[in-house]
């Protein structure tokens, strides 16, 4: 989930670039297992990229990345990614989604994972 302006209206408590809206989000259920995944990519290249015929780490996959404070929380979204056909890839905890928000070089990107990670989407 992330708050975009355009759409949103501007808002200063959901604007600090250091926090991200997941974190935000988190804050507001305690004790939640909060996985910030699925929001790099718009919905209609998740329902045109969709590569089920191809094995993880194949050429021609494009890749969804996962953050989150849960180990376990995220490994059940990225089989859930690699399950509709993309790849899967670990960004972090949630304070590290901020590199995939709205004014970031990954935000929107339908790539591959090597590609995700020239564009800093995922921390080094």
């Amino acid at each position: 989930m992330n708050h975009w302006w355009e759409v949103d209206r501007i808002r200063d408590d959901l604007t600090d670039p250091s926090t991200s809206s997941s974190e935000l989000f988190h804050a507001h259920l305690p004790g939640s297992r909060v996985v910030k995944a699925f929001d790099l990519m718009g919905y209609h290249d998740r329902e045109d990229s969709s590569r089920t015929d191809l094995p993880a780490g194949a050429p021609g996959r494009r890749a969804i990345v996962a953050a989150g404070g849960d180990s376990r929380a995220v490994a059940i979204v990225a089989a859930l990614v690699d399950a509709l056909g993309f790849d899967a890839m670990d960004a972090g905890t949630l304070a590290d989604g901020v590199l995939m928000q709205p004014g970031t070089p990954a935000f929107g990107a339908n790539t591959s994972a090597s590609q995700l990670r020239e564009l800093e989407a995922v921390p080094a």
